[in-house]
Order: C-alpha cells, then sequence, then structure tokens
C-alpha cells in the first residue's frame, strides 16, 4: 500500500461516522474519482444544498467527491 492509500484510509476512518450521519448520506468508500485521481467517495441518495454545504470537496488534503446513488437495498 502506497503512503498516499495509507493517508485516504486514515481519513475516511477518522470521518466515516460523521458523514454517514448526514440525512441523505449512504455510503463512503475509496475510489477512481471522476478527475483519475484516488479519493473519498460519499454515496447520497439525493444531492441537495444542504449535503453540499456539509461535505468539503478536500479533508486533510484528500479530495472527496459527493456521488448520488439513490438509497442501497440488500439483495
Amino acid at each position: 500500500m502506497t503512503e498516499d492509500q495509507q493517508k485516504i484510509r486514515e481519513v475516511k476512518r477518522k470521518y466515516e461516522r460523521e458523514w454517514l450521519s448526514i440525512n441523505g448520506v449512504v455510503g463512503v468508500g475509496i475510489g477512481i474519482l471522476t478527475d483519475k485521481n484516488l479519493g473519498i467517495m460519499i454515496s447520497v441518495t439525493k444531492v441537495d444544498e444542504q449535503i453540499r454545504k456539509k461535505i468539503p470537496d478536500e479533508v486533510e488534503g484528500i479530495k472527496l467527491e459527493i456521488r448520488e446513488t439513490g438509497e442501497f437495498k440488500a439483495l
């Protein structure tokens, strides 16, 4: 694991509970963002202004990306 990957995992672990407590957030993961860089993806039922105000574009130098996924359902 690279130093960047380790940093992303640490930031995710540190903030995941806080982000999941935001109404409409359904998941937090690590993956390739739209800009082709590794970062943290925040999955939401619907992107709205309240969510955008509570989730920054970057935390501790790690890029975040909000993705509208809808609700997750177990099969």
